[in-house]
């Protein structure tokens, strides 16, 4: 058969489990990623997920003569940003997280969440458990690696993304241990009228505007939960709320999902956020105390970190150091 190349259509070819993404030139800069931050030892990857390829960066130690296995941590980031760099208040806290753990003798992976960068899949239908199974696939793919410790591969989940961090781990065996960072020990539901409490408290409404704000939005939430009772709300809030990632996070509950998680628990928090305040790792923390048999959580609270868990800008250095020393006992 003769094939036209002039003619064909196709924007975008995927062979997921060959690791193989083709786009075609004059549509690829939908796909191109503004890279703020690159480490020594960054290397791009394709990661086969559920029928698509996750982009990711692979970053390593520098080369240490006698040494063949390193062990890996996962970092699984929030819907927002979605960018493997997780970039909060300008700070790439992932890139800049790799760098410090790869210099302390560990491989370290990061990628865009499904359907965001140069990712593939979708967004509109995903849900947590989605984004937990995406999780899972990287897992899977750093447990094939010559160069992982394939008995000490953690999985750091930040902001929502422990979510998908503390989901993957209670149903895959192989991940070894779960951080998590600036992450919520609340349901979903509770987290976002608190977050939205705290917002109206800065604005100074008068106590009547102030309720009827609070009222739409627990009613705003009780629709996506129900999938009925949208009447009296603005359409433009119902088709920016009611969607599958949202309802997933609204009834998200970590007690039953960190009751199921037979690993190592690492709770890290900055105590300066002011999304997610740090009485909330003590929620997480509790949590992971009353699982029966299993060693209590570390838990590691850094007072003058914010919500990038930076200070002044520059990535605390007591994240990385917690992490490493946390894994030297695994």
């Amino acid at each position: 058969a003769v094939v036209n190349y002039n003619k064909l259509s196709v924007v975008r070819f995927e062979i997921p489990y060959a690791g193989l993404l083709i786009v075609r030139e004059d549509a690829s800069s939908v796909a191109v990623r503004p890279e703020v931050a690159r480490n020594p030892t960054d290397a791009s990857v394709s990661i086969p997920a559920n029928g698509f390829v996750l982009a990711g960066t692979l970053t390593t130690p520098p080369a240490v003569a006698g040494r063949l296995r390193y062990p890996a941590v996962l970092l699984v980031g929030g819907t927002s940003p979605a960018d493997r760099d997780q970039i909060v208040n300008g700070v790439p806290v992932f890139a800049n997280l790799a760098r410090a753990l790869a210099d302390s003798g560990h491989v370290v992976l990061r990628y865009d969440r499904r359907g965001a960068g140069q990712s593939g899949g979708r967004t509109e239908s995903a849900t947590i458990a989605d984004y937990a199974d995406d999780a899972v696939a990287a897992a899977r793919w750093l447990k094939r690696r010559k160069d992982v410790d394939d008995k000490r591969i953690v999985v750091a989940g930040y902001g929502d993304g422990a979510a998908a961090a503390l989901i993957a781990a209670s149903r895959h065996k192989d991940i070894d241990g779960v951080v998590t960072l600036n992450a919520s020990g609340s349901r979903g539901a509770d987290l976002i009228l608190q977050q939205q409490q705290r917002v109206l408290d800065s604005l100074n409404l008068p106590p009547a505007e102030r309720q009827a704000r609070i009222d739409l939005q627990t009613k705003i939430q009780a629709a996506v939960i129900a999938g009925s009772g949208w009447e009296g709300i603005p359409p433009a809030m119902r088709k920016q709320a009611d969607t599958p990632w949202f309802k997933s996070l609204l009834t998200y509950d970590p007690a039953p999902v960190i009751a199921k998680v037979k690993r190592p628990i690492l709770i890290v928090h900055g105590d300066l956020d002011a999304s997610i305040p740090a009485t909330e790792a003590d929620k997480l923390a509790a949590l992971a105390l009353a699982r029966k048999k299993i060693a209590p959580p570390d838990v590691v609270h850094i007072p003058d970190a914010d919500q990038a868990l930076s200070v002044k800008g520059t990535l605390s250095p007591k994240l990385a150091a917690a992490i490493a020393e946390w894994i030297k006992k695994l």
